[in-house]
């Protein structure tokens, strides 16, 4: 089962490093205090982790929802904001603490794979260290509204797709091949299913024969 999967995986994808250039400047724009510590060509980026609490996995493929990372009360997230200039390296300003939960959808179809985020839902932030003095505010309403315009902008990005033949020209002939391919987690919790048809398997006509005398 993929969610096993996921299991054996947890410590290997995790923390996983969220950087672009709209989240650069979300990240500056509701946190100025960061410019004033680290200069106005601070880059930033987000950690963010996962731990599961009751639940195997904080990644699951569940039957209603598709591919869901994270809970809103099984699974503890921190997003620890990374600060880099010309003296530090990722250098951790605050860290903060969250019930956080995401969903969102990975298909597949004629071998081009549609991936999107269709929900991003943020409660219980709150600052768990902090290097940089930040003034209060709605923790929930920011994460939410900053990981909703990163969500849309990742949705623009892969709108058409990613097919398999990026990875190298010659693979679009096994479109000759395979006919109908198409994968999806909305079937069964926890598996993710894929199939496809031969061209082989293809049914072939039949055509009658004249023979001139």
């Amino acid at each position: 089962m993929i969610n096993s999967l996921f299991r054996l995986l947890d410590d290997s994808y995790f923390p996983y490093n969220m950087k672009s250039k709209n989240l650069d400047a979300a990240v500056k724009a509701a946190f100025p205090e960061l410019t004033k510590k680290y200069g106005k060509d601070v880059e930033v980026s987000l950690a963010l982790t996962m731990v599961p609490n009751s639940t195997a996995t904080p990644i699951q493929f569940k039957q209603e929802s598709g591919l869901v990372f994270g809970s809103l009360d099984d699974v503890s997230t921190t997003v620890g904001i990374l600060c880099s200039n010309s003296e530090v390296k990722d250098e951790e300003a605050v860290t903060f603490g969250m019930n956080m939960m995401a969903q969102a959808n990975f298909s597949m179809s004629a071998l081009t794979w549609f991936p999107t985020v269709d929900s991003v839902i943020v409660q219980n932030a709150r600052v768990k260290r902090a290097h940089v003095q930040l003034k209060e505010q709605d923790f929930n309403k920011l994460f939410s509204e900053m990981l909703k315009d990163e969500s849309e902008a990742f949705n623009a990005k892969w709108v058409k797709g990613w097919n398999i033949a990026n990875l190298d020209p010659s693979l679009a002939l096994i479109t000759g091949l395979l006919k109908n391919t198409t994968m999806s987690p909305y079937i069964m919790d926890g598996w993710m299913y894929a199939g496809f048809g031969m061209q082989a398997d293809l049914p072939t006509g039949v055509h009658e024969l004249t023979f001139i005398q």
